[in-house]
């Protein structure tokens, strides 16, 4: 997977282009529900 620094998102930003951008959550302790509604309160 491609993880692009900081100052290349704002680069191709500024071209207009669309950039996925992801972020790993450790989440061996979490079940599918658990991890939605953590996610869906906010704060990430």
């Amino acid at each position: 997977m491609y993880y692009p620094t900081l100052e290349e998102i704002r680069k191709h930003e500024k071209d207009g282009n669309l950039m996925p951008i992801c972020r790993e959550i450790v989440a061996d302790l979490e079940t599918p529900v658990s991890a939605f509604l953590k996610i869906n309160r906010g704060g990430y």
